[in-house]
C-alpha cells in the first residue's frame, strides 16, 4: 500500500509494532529489560529479522537465546530455537506461515468480529461506559508505534522507530527511522548475511512481483506473483491462480486498477 501511494505522489509511511515487539520478546526470554538488549532489524512489512543481538557488555546473546528457549521448551511468537539457530536471526512470528513449516490458524476475523459485536451490545446497555470486551483485543501498536510516531511529528519528543519507507528502487522496506517535528529520516539498515539474506532476497523478489501485478494486472503477472509467494505451497500454485484469475481480470478492466499509481 505504501509503495502504491508513493507512486501516486502521496507522502506515505507504514507503521507496525512487530519488529519492536519481537525484540522486546527476545529481551524478556533472555531475562533482560528492553533497554539492556541492543539489536538491529532488516525486513519488509511482517517479513523481517531481528539480528545482531548484543548485551550491554557487547557479547553476542543469540546462542544464549537459543539455549534458553530450548531449555524452556518455548518459542518467540511461535518461532522455535531451531529456526533461530539455523537462520542466525530472530524472524517475525509469520515465519512459519511464510516458510511453509506451519499453517496459520483460521478464524482471526471471526474473533475480531465477535469482539466488535460484544462491544456494541455492551454500549447499547451502558452507552456511557467503555465496553469491557475491548480488553479481549489487545492493541500494542497504539502504545508502541502510533502514539510515539504522532507525538514525535507533533513535536512532543523525537523518537527512533522501525517504519516502512520507500527505497530508491521503489520497494518499501522497514528501516530504523528518526522522527521529529521536521519529519522522517530513514537510517541505513544493516545487511543480512547467511541463510537469512537468502530468505530476505526471496521476500523482495515476491514484493516486486506483487507491485508489477498491481501496475499491470495480467494472467502472467498473477502467475509470477503466485509462484514467488513463499506462503503458497508449490503444489497449490495452479489452484490459487485459478481462484484469483477472475479478480485479476476485473482489476485489469478498471481504470482504478491499471492507472491509479499514475493519476
Amino acid at each position: 500500500c505504501v509503495a502504491v501511494l508513493a507512486r501516486a505522489g502521496v507522502a506515505a509511511v507504514g507503521a507496525c509494532e512487530l519488529p519492536t515487539v519481537t525484540a522486546m520478546s527476545a529481551a524478556a526470554a533472555l531475562g533482560l529489560r528492553p533497554n539492556e538488549l541492543t539489536s538491529k532489524y532488516t525486513g519488509l512489512s511482517h517479513r523481517g529479522f531481528v539480528h545482531t543481538l548484543t548485551a550491554e557488555s557487547g557479547a553476542d546473546v543469540l546462542p544464549s537465546l537459543v539455549e534458553r528457549l530450548r531449555l524452556a521448551g518455548a518459542t518467540l511468537g511461535g518461532v522455535g530455537p531451531d529456526t533461530i539457530e539455523r537462520l542466525g536471526v530472530v524472524p517475525m512470528k509469520y515465519d512459519g506461515l511464510l516458510s511453509g513449516t506451519s499453517m496459520g490458524s483460521p478464524g482471526r476475523a471471526d474473533v475480531v468480529d465477535g469482539v466488535r459485536s460484544q462491544a456494541f451490545a455492551e454500549l447499547r446497555l451502558r452507552p456511557t461506559e467503555p465496553p469491557a470486551s475491548l480488553a479481549n483485543r489487545t492493541t500494542p501498536w497504539y502504545e508502541l508505534m502510533v502514539a510515539p510516531l504522532v507525538g514525535a511529528l507533533a513535536g512532543v519528543e523525537p523518537v527512533r522507530l522501525v517504519l516502512d519507507v520507500v527505497d530508491a528502487d521503489g520497494l518499501v522496506r522497514e528501516h530504523l527511522t528518526s522522527v521529529d517535528q521536521q519529519g522522517l529520516t530513514a537510517l541505513v539498515s544493516s545487511e543480512l548475511t547467511g541463510p537469512a539474506a537468502t530468505v530476505f532476497s526471496e521476500y523482495e523478489e515476491h514484493e516486486q512481483a506483487v507491485l508489477d501485478l498491481l501496475e499491470a494486472p495480467s494472467e502472467s503477472a498473477l502467475g509470477r506473483a503466485v509462484r514467488l509467494d513463499p506462503a503458497i505451497p508449490e503444489r497449490l500454485d495452479a489452484v490459487v491462480e485459478a481462484a484469483l484469475r477472475p479478480a485479476v481480470e476485473v482489476l485489469a478492466d478498471q481504470p482504478v486498477a491499471s492507472h491509479w499509481s499514475r493519476t
